[in-house]
């Protein structure tokens, strides 16, 4: 599959292979000419993606709030990755999702992409009122207290079923 990626010009190859298999990781990434980009589901954070880094197992890693740690040890892990040489693509774009990693995009330095599943708003209507929108290949760090979300509190109210 991976020589195949690189003859149709591939970016990069996401997740070939389960996060803890390093040997395999990095025997593939050695073998191949087109990244090898893994650890999205990788569990224990800084920790074991340092592992990785050390020993080259990928040419790229990823984070995600949901599964690496929440913001905090997103931009450890980029940092980490950027003292390697290494990009650290942030995925998982969910709608508050989007507005975190569009945070720690700003925060760092070696991320190439801002990872969504549909152009223009990235959604939360009606409930959010500034959904962000991809523009021009960019997105806007929201601003605003906490991660710049502004809630339509009207359609919040009109949503709720039942206060517990």
């Amino acid at each position: 599959m991976g020589r195949v990626l690189e003859e149709q010009d591939y970016f990069w190859f996401e997740e070939p292979l389960r996060d803890w298999d390093l040997m395999g990781l990095k025997r593939l990434s050695d073998a191949l000419d087109v990244p090898v980009a893994a650890t999205e589901y990788l569990p224990g954070t800084i920790y074991s993606t340092a592992q990785v880094l050390a020993q080259q197992a990928v040419d790229i890693v990823r984070a995600s709030v949901p599964w690496r740690g929440g913001i905090t040890d997103m931009v450890k892990i980029a940092r980490l990755a950027e003292a390697f040489g290494v990009n650290c693509e942030i995925t998982s774009v969910g709608v508050l999702h989007g507005f975190v990693h569009a945070h720690v995009l700003a925060a760092i330095r070696n991320c190439t992409f801002f990872e969504t599943w549909r152009l223009g708003s990235l959604g939360g209507e009606p409930v959010i009122r500034n959904p962000l929108e991809v523009r021009g290949g960019g997105v806007n760090v929201p601003c605003g207290p906490g991660l710049g979300v502004e809630l339509d509190w009207g359609q919040v109210e009109q949503q709720t079923q039942s206060v517990v």
